[in-house]
């Protein structure tokens, strides 16, 4: 089970970077070029240094946590590029949340709650069951808390990492 599981998240990790591979070159100039790629690139490193860490360390506590920490932190990058790559393929986008009177003003409330909540519930209904069924004794997943914790965590070094670059994307296109 554990190999399945970490083989998912390998997948992952090559779309990720597919991904951002695409989308650095979807824009047509240097200026936006550079934006997308100081945005998507630094996080992409972050979650495969993790990720290797989490396979190098010995200490079963530390796997544990450091896998959790990268299926929360390649959540964030995986709603981020969906998000980047509407917004770039798909004009109305832009209309309907950003315009200067956009006919959907639950969209951006909407886009921010499901942002912060689909990964921790992701994680929660997919992710954590199949970690206390192969680290059974595990006291970070036998608890809600540390989980928890860790979340915010991942949202805390992510945010920073990614919200200069994805607000300098976002002017360029405006």
């Amino acid at each position: 089970m554990s190999n399945q599981i970490d083989e998912a998240f390998n997948w992952l990790v090559l779309i990720l970077s597919t991904l951002s591979g695409v989308l650095t070159g979807l824009p047509e100039t240097m200026e936006v070029k550079k934006a997308v790629a100081l945005g998507l690139l630094p996080p992409l490193l972050v979650l495969v240094i993790v990720w290797l860490f989490s396979h190098l360390t010995e200490r079963r506590a530390l796997q544990i946590i450091l896998k959790s920490y990268a299926w929360f932190y390649s959540s964030f990058m995986f709603l981020t590029l969906i998000f980047v790559f509407v917004y770039v393929t798909f004009p109305p986008f832009i209309y309907y949340f950003f315009g200067p009177r956009p006919p959907f003003l639950w969209g951006m409330p909407m886009m921010a709650v499901s942002f912060f909540s689909i990964p921790f519930l992701f994680y929660a209904i997919a992710i954590q069951p199949k970690y206390k069924q192969i680290y059974k004794d595990s006291k970070f997943l036998a608890s809600r808390l540390k989980p928890a914790l860790l979340y915010i965590l991942a949202i805390a070094t992510y945010l920073p990492l990614m919200g200069p670059s994805l607000s300098s994307f976002l002017r360029l296109l405006l």
